[in-house]
């Protein structure tokens, strides 16, 4: 199953204004799993940087565990959705 991965930070202002839209997103697209990474958590600060998160919302995008997708930094409602799409057709 596709997923996307939501990194943010409970203090980040965009990552709060994009959230409902992200809501509407998991009810519009049934067939993509979508979880969010904390990245202020003690013990995944270390990971979001290995994973090359460097702003925030970022969105990443993953099938059979490899990312296959572009990321999307930032809280445009237009870039995220067609990048699900695109992990759709992937």
């Amino acid at each position: 199953k596709p997923v996307v991965v939501d990194f943010y930070a409970p203090w980040c202002g965009k990552c709060r204004h994009i959230s409902p839209f992200l809501d509407e997103l998991v009810g519009k697209y049934p067939d993509v799993t979508f979880a969010k990474f904390d990245t202020a958590g003690a013990k995944l600060e270390a990971l979001s940087s290995q994973l090359g998160v460097t702003g925030l919302p970022t969105f990443k995008f993953f099938k059979d565990g490899k990312e296959v997708v572009s990321e999307v930094t930032g809280y445009k409602k237009r870039p995220l959705e067609n990048a699900v799409m695109d992990l759709l057709k992937k």
